[in-house]
């Protein structure tokens, strides 16, 4: 049974593809936008803007588009959508709580570039989280390129963000990486599993405005982590000023790098924080060293904390025609970080023989150029 608008869709169906809120060819314009972190959203996140007369324009080539947004008692009651040009519809996004609710659809398009956009007229949250398009489709005017070199063409695929940790049901729960923290610290993997009611206290009855929080990812599993996030619900109790340590023996006395230092930070709202690093650790370490303080009892507290890391860029070998182009071709906006470690390589064989009796598939690849590893055929 197909998605109907009004109901939660938290996967793109057969024949659509999701795109997220952040893509770079959605345009957000109007002051007051924020991007709100909630796991219940797609990729954890979305855009909003309460304030009436902001937008979101976007240009897709799709015969089809669906906008995935939210429904909640505080939205906006009037939203009006407008396709090339015309208004289509107004929305009411006010509802009981629903989140990456489909709230617009439309089919049977032309295949070409549409433009698309929303306006909050009432006022009140206007939410964008992902867009649904032919999963052929794309966003924007096809503007890409593919390299050409010695009679091949080439593609990259830049590095990919994903978190770093999986939801976690004890310290020890998804091997090898094994979870701890300081003093009196048995329920640290609570900071991991995904719900912002449960928390971890180092220390329990004992109270103390520091701590810290140990990952080891494990021997041969190093993380370049670039990214982390922290919430904390009770405002006094939230990390305030912290140091992110990494480290390859987990001593951290002294062998350790300091990879980013806060202050005075407000932490009862779900923060990014991103910085610089260019090398693989095995062991994380989150040093709390100071508390938002206003509590009474005025000891620590963390409900969520996430670290993410991204995969290497992949190299792809395929052929020059239009739907390569769609499909594998480089953004012409994109930043490509030659310095980078590419240990992904992708060969596309998309040449139409009869295969003979027994079904034999050939290709030459040259390993002293390439080293194989794996080899998967799909």
């Amino acid at each position: 049974m197909m998605a109907t608008v009004g109901q939660q869709l938290t996967a793109p169906e057969s024949g659509w593809k999701r795109i997220d809120d952040l893509d770079n060819n959605i345009v957000y314009s109007g002051t007051g936008w924020e991007r709100w972190l909630d796991s219940g959203m797609y990729q954890g996140g979305a855009y909003r803007n309460t304030n009436a007369n902001s937008k979101v324009d976007l240009v897709f080539n799709s015969t089809k588009i669906r906008i995935i947004s939210a429904k909640n008692n505080d939205l906006s009651s009037n939203i009006e959508i407008k396709l090339d040009g015309v208004v289509v519809e107004n929305i009411n996004t006010v509802s009981s709580k629903i989140l990456q609710c489909l709230v617009y659809e439309i089919t049977g398009l032309e295949k070409k570039p549409h433009t698309l956009t929303m306006t909050n007229i009432s006022g009140g949250f206007m939410y964008l989280d992902a867009i649904d398009i032919d999963d052929n489709g794309h966003l924007g005017y096809l503007n890409k390129f593919l390299i050409l070199s010695n009679d091949k063409t080439y593609s990259i695929e830049n590095a990919q963000v994903y978190k770093s940790i999986p939801i976690l049901t004890s310290n020890t729960s998804s091997s090898p990486i094994v979870v701890s923290g300081s003093l009196n610290s048995g329920a640290v993997w609570q900071v991991f599993d995904g719900n912002k009611a449960t928390k971890w206290q180092p220390s329990g009855s004992s109270y103390t405005t520091k701590g810290w929080i140990k990952v080891d990812f494990g021997a041969g599993n190093e993380k370049r982590i670039f990214k982390y996030s922290i919430y904390a619900e009770r405002a006094g109790r939230q990390p305030s000023s912290w140091n992110l340590e990494a480290s390859n023996t987990g001593e951290f006395l002294g062998e350790h790098v300091i990879l980013d230092t806060r202050t005075g930070q407000n932490t009862n709202v779900e923060t990014e924080y991103t910085f610089s690093n260019d090398n693989k650790f095995r062991y994380y370490r989150l040093n709390i060293t100071s508390t938002g303080g206003g509590d009474t009892s005025t000891y620590l507290e963390v409900g969520e904390l996430n670290f993410y890391d991204y995969t290497n860029p992949t190299l792809t070998v395929t052929d020059f025609s239009e739907q390569n182009f769609i499909n594998h071709g480089i953004d012409k906006s994109t930043e490509i970080d030659l310095s980078a470690e590419m240990t992904n390589k992708i060969f596309i064989e998309q040449s139409s023989t009869t295969l003979g009796s027994g079904k034999v598939f050939k290709k030459v690849i040259d390993t002293t150029a390439t080293p194989i590893k794996s080899v998967s055929i799909e």
